[in-house]
């Protein structure tokens, strides 16, 4: 707390897009510390700090998204035509914008769970405000630290606890030298703080960009499902209601809408959106077409998510309800998909099947057909990939399954009559920790 009043009011200087109705209020620079439970919740309302920007630069090197040679050539960013390549050097010494934005959050969680100690007194813990702003935090810290980690460390499986992991910063104390966690340590601190946070919401909040109870169940499904966890994944998931009932339609949405999806609509349990980039809005950026091509005829996604122009396939499925800023957020289309897997996993193929049912029957024209010829752990990840595209979920899902043989893709580009290459497990598969925090904090770099 030794800094704090300091460290509050150069942040709070810094968010000029934060409401300033309380701001401009308070002239004397001492006194725009919040002192409040109202303007702590403020702070965390700020839709240009938290809930935005999130790191999804990997969505650039998957499978899911194709570029001619002149889409290529004509982006402007090396950082996006470096991701899409897989290329060692993908910053070029450039300031690193997705994990400038990840640590920001977490800087401003640590500002919040550090400022609210000092209520207590006067809030007191016990009460409901107080719980949902401390839930909240942990919330965000958690999102961005795992997120972070799907980019620069490598996947969790438990075989490597003691591999690298990220510099993990727990309070809101400035120019503090960190080194890196260990891998274990990281997914620790990302399940603790889901956990917390779990406990802690309201189950039901005013807007689906502030998280609830159920956002974080839906996160811990997420994060476990990603370490291979698939009983506590299936746990989580399970306890997230209503999402058999919570489920879009898409026979009554209008494919000639520009965008067909409503934007907060009830599938959504948390809206979050990743940093935009060029390459993956649907301005240049063209859809695999091998992913377009696994669309059935009567699988209303195809038209719903996707659209055809003289550029090729691009991608309209945004539950943004716009073309720009990308869905990154939580759906129960997501969580049903996640329980399913695992049922599938744990040898319940026809409660996974079921479960796969109920959202297949809100996505297809007629009753889908679930063939008992398929094996249902190839059908769930195949419908996955189909209802998550372009939701920085690919990513993710490429290097967990890598993991597995039966799964394990070689992705390849051709490019300038060059051709580029990404194995399965590849070290390309982890970004390298931006150069100048490498000098700073003597951070071991990942290899690539």
């Amino acid at each position: 707390m030794k800094n704090l009043i300091y460290i509050l009011s150069v942040a709070l200087i810094a968010l000029t897009a934060c409401n300033r109705d309380w701001l401009d209020q308070k002239p004397d620079l001492a006194l725009t510390v919040p002192t409040t439970i109202e303007e702590y919740q403020l702070l965390l309302d700020n839709r240009t700090v938290f809930g935005v920007n999130l790191p999804g630069l990997g969505e650039l090197g998957t499978d899911d998204i194709y570029m001619t040679d002149a889409i290529w050539n004509s982006l402007g960013s090396p950082l996006e035509r470096n991701s899409y390549i897989w290329a060692k050097d993908v910053f070029q010494g450039a300031q690193v914008g997705i994990w400038n934005s990840g640590y920001k959050q977490i800087f401003q969680a640590n500002i919040v769970l550090d400022g609210i100690e000092g209520l207590a007194g006067k809030a007191g813990p016990e009460t409901a405000a107080y719980e949902s702003l401390k839930g909240q935090a942990l919330f965000y810290r958690a999102v961005c630290y795992w997120m972070l980690a799907d980019h620069f460390c490598r996947p969790y499986d438990g075989s490597e606890p003691n591999g690298l992991g990220l510099p993990l910063n727990l309070d809101s104390q400035p120019a503090k030298v960190l080194g890196r966690s260990t891998l274990k340590q990281t997914y620790d601190q990302i399940i603790s703080d889901l956990t917390q946070a779990e406990s802690l919401l309201p189950e039901s909040v005013p807007t689906p960009t502030r998280p609830s109870a159920t956002a974080g169940r839906a996160m811990l499904a997420r994060v476990y499902l990603a370490m291979d966890d698939y009983g506590k994944a299936l746990f989580w998931a399970s306890k997230v209601k209503g999402s058999r009932e919570s489920l879009l339609d898409y026979s009554s949405l209008d494919p000639t809408l520009s965008n067909p999806i409503p934007t907060f609509n009830r599938e959504v349990i948390w809206h979050a959106e990743t940093s935009q980039y060029t390459a993956h809005t649907n301005l240049v950026g063209l859809v695999d077409t091998l992913l377009f091509d696994s669309y059935s005829q009567d699988d209303l996604r195809k038209s719903i998510l996707y659209s055809q122009s003289a550029k090729g396939i691009q991608f309209r499925g945004n539950y943004r309800g716009t073309r720009f800023f990308p869905f990154c957020g939580l759906t129960h289309a997501e969580v049903l998909l996640i329980m399913a897997e695992c049922q599938v996993r744990s040898g319940r193929s026809g409660e996974g099947m079921e479960t796969l049912g109920v959202l297949l029957k809100n996505r297809y024209q007629g009753d889908p057909e679930l063939a008992l010829a398929q094996d249902p752990l190839d059908r769930v990840l195949q419908e996955r990939r189909k209802e998550l595209a372009f939701r920085s979920i690919r990513w993710s899902d490429l290097r967990r399954l890598n993991r597995d043989p039966r799964y394990a893709k070689v992705i390849t580009r051709e490019l300038n009559g060059s051709r580029y290459r990404l194995e399965p497990n590849s070290g390309l598969y982890v970004y390298p920790i931006p150069e100048n925090e490498v000098q700073y904090n003597k951070l071991e770099q990942n290899p690539r």
